[in-house]
């Protein structure tokens, strides 16, 4: 299945996260200021009906290479001044591309705009890790932890550390978790995560 490939592609990432824990050496919290994602959602202008959160994605299990030819600061800027009013990061590396070092890179040519981290996310360290960059936001997706109690925490751990959690469902069963575990930002995915077919 495709979702144990996932998980088995954030293995090495975990634990090595779990030895800078025992070593007392994980990274410490991003000082500087983060953008509001939430402000972002529910901005209004004259003529804007909704906000666009747009994305930088280098590959991805569906298609592969995407484009390597533009950076990640080339098309924040690119967003940006287009009006997108919130960027999405992909930081997973074997299957798209990214780096968790894009964050940075981004918010440092669009300083104050949220950014969102799209990855694999279910293991609270892996919350921590997260809470070094300038990510406003981190994506948890249902699929992978299929726990209220579990979302619920990661949700509160991401909160506490001064960002955001986006809650990713894929159906009616993903939604129910979603709402028992205290989800305030609930994204749907039309991609079915096990077949990556589109309904």
């Amino acid at each position: 299945m495709l979702l144990e490939r996932f998980l088995w592609a954030k293995a090495d990432e975990v634990a090595r996260l779990r030895q800078q824990e025992r070593k007392g050496a994980l990274p410490v919290p991003f000082s500087g200021q983060r953008g509001d994602f939430i402000a972002a959602l529910q901005r209004q202008e004259a003529g804007v009906p909704l906000t666009v959160i747009a994305e930088f994605k280098q590959a991805s299990p569906s298609r592969g290479p995407i484009c390597h030819s533009l950076t990640v600061e080339e098309t924040a800027r690119q967003y940006v001044a287009a009006g997108a009013g919130a960027l999405s990061i992909l930081t997973e590396r074997r299957f798209f591309a990214g780096e968790l070092d894009f964050l940075g890179r981004a918010a440092a040519c669009c300083p104050g705009t949220p950014l969102l981290r799209k990855d694999f996310i279910f293991d609270p360290l892996q919350v921590r890790a997260t809470a070094a960059t300038p990510a406003a936001a981190l994506l948890l997706i249902v699929a992978l932890t299929p726990d209220a109690a579990l979302l619920r925490r990661l949700r509160e751990q991401a909160e506490s550390l001064g960002m955001q959690a986006v809650v990713e469902v894929c159906g009616k069963k993903d939604l129910v978790l979603a709402r028992e575990s205290g989800a305030r930002i609930i994204q749907v995915n039309a991609r079915d995560l096990d077949t990556l077919r589109v309904d």
